[in-house]
């Protein structure tokens, strides 16, 4: 999110947290506010002059990507397109599944050299912007998504009114549910508690031993029935309950 100062005047839901920085003073800043059940590690940002710009790795059992957010103030400096180019092209050499998000001042509905030089660093990177429709009280596209082109698990963003003169941009992500578990029985021998000495003693004074079977076929039947049965004696067959996970996709 962008303009994070605005949310103490509003309540917070209590299995969330807030992570925000201010650059540029009132007007600006930048932020998440971020489900507990997600694991969030804060990456270093690039000090560029031109914007401001968070970075996290937000994680579960569900869902790793790495989540940007970007504010970029009115009248945009000359290097400002060279900087946000220099940000996007480490962000897809080094990251799989990203989101770039944020208020970057630009009319994006209006054709323009602006625009089109935006649209340029997008394609030439094969990136995609997803939003389409104004973000702000006064019209224009100014609050954008940007991901992968090839990303398919963002849905079609929609927008609500917001908490200030922008309005609040959703966007849901597709993700893999958490591995059901269900349980089930296993049935084992504790062979590593078997007394060697005791087992060969018993052996020893089997039947295998003093009164073994004549035939072929009944050596065999004689071997197998007493084994079991010093097995069942030294390491019973035993019974417990394990979890196993059952692959779900949501």
């Amino acid at each position: 999110m962008t303009q994070p100062h605005v949310l103490p005047t509003f309540p917070l839901p209590v299995t969330s947290s807030t992570i925000n920085h201010d650059q540029f003073g009132r007007g600006g800043g930048v932020g998440f506010l971020v489900s507990k059940q997600f694991k969030v590690n804060l990456q270093p940002s690039p000090n560029y002059t031109t914007f401001e710009s968070m970075c996290l790795n937000i994680s579960n059992s569900c869902l790793s990507g790495y989540f940007i957010c970007i504010y970029g103030p009115p009248g945009h400096p000359a290097n400002f397109f060279e900087q946000f180019q220099d940000l996007l092209e480490n962000v897809v050499t080094i990251h799989s599944d990203f989101y770039i998000v944020g208020d970057f001042n630009l009319h994006l509905d209006t054709p323009s050299a602006t625009t089109t030089t935006f649209n340029d660093i997008l394609a030439s990177l094969d990136t995609t912007q997803h939003v389409n429709f104004p973000t702000h009280i006064h019209g224009h596209w100014l609050d954008i998504i940007i991901t992968r082109s090839s990303c398919k698990n963002i849905q079609t963003p929609t927008v609500v009114d917001g908490l200030s003169d922008h309005n609040t941009v959703i966007a849901n992500l597709k993700v893999r549910t958490a591995p059901a578990m269900s349980k089930h029985n296993v049935f084992y021998r504790a062979f590593h508690s078997i007394n060697i000495a005791a087992f060969m003693a018993d052996i020893t004074m089997s039947n295998l031993v003093t009164h073994p079977r004549e035939h072929l076929s009944g050596l065999y039947k004689q071997y197998h029935q007493i084994l079991k049965t010093l097995l069942d004696k030294h390491a019973p067959i035993k019974t417990k309950s394990v979890s196993k996970n059952r692959q779900l996709l949501g």
